[in-house]
């Protein structure tokens, strides 16, 4: 309550700040408002194609077939993809990292992506979670890389494991209404 009155005093004052624990009163006012909305609504939205539109980073993802399968061949799968329109490429390790998310569901990863692998882990806090690795583009013509949701890291490959069959592949491209 003494928040509110504080605020009206404000309005009242001219607009002048009338000490700093009005200016505490304020943030926290303006917090609730902002930030609990903003909790209260997902940053994924998922099409009817099953196209995951990010609305922080203005991204748009799609999960490869649920098999682990060599960069190869997730390289072929994305640039092969004509599911809402094409355009799809492999994530960078940045662009997964930006998804990461420790503790949320099994994986560090929004469910929303709906993924399922064999494999788990403990995690530093004891918690099991999947062991998730998802093909990442390979600026570096010698090394390959994957994004480790497990724990957030890279794992890297030398060029001539390329038939490794280990992670998934995720599309990737920039969202159209951005």
């Amino acid at each position: 309550m003494k928040c509110i009155t504080a605020y009206w005093r404000f309005i009242k004052g001219n607009g002048r700040v009338l000490s700093a624990g009005f200016a505490l009163c304020l943030s926290l006012l303006l917090y609730m408002i902002f930030e609990v909305h903003a909790k209260g609504e997902s940053r994924y939205k998922v099409s009817s194609e099953s196209v995951i539109s990010d609305s922080k980073t203005g991204l748009e993802w799609l999960v490869g077939p649920i098999q682990p399968t060599s960069y190869n061949k997730a390289k072929a799968w994305v640039i092969d993809c004509k599911i809402a329109g094409g355009g799809w490429r492999l994530p960078t390790w940045e662009e997964l990292s930006g998804i990461y998310s420790p503790g949320n569901g099994r994986y560090n990863l929004d469910p929303v992506f709906n993924v399922s692998t064999t494999g788990s882990m403990k995690s530093p806090d004891g918690r099991e979670v999947g062991m998730l690795f998802v093909w990442a583009e390979s600026p570096d013509s010698g090394v390959l890389r994957n994004f480790f949701f497990s724990n957030g890291s890279e794992v890297a490959w030398n060029m001539r494991d390329l038939g490794i069959d280990g992670s998934l592949a995720f599309g990737v491209r920039q969202s159209s209404l951005k």
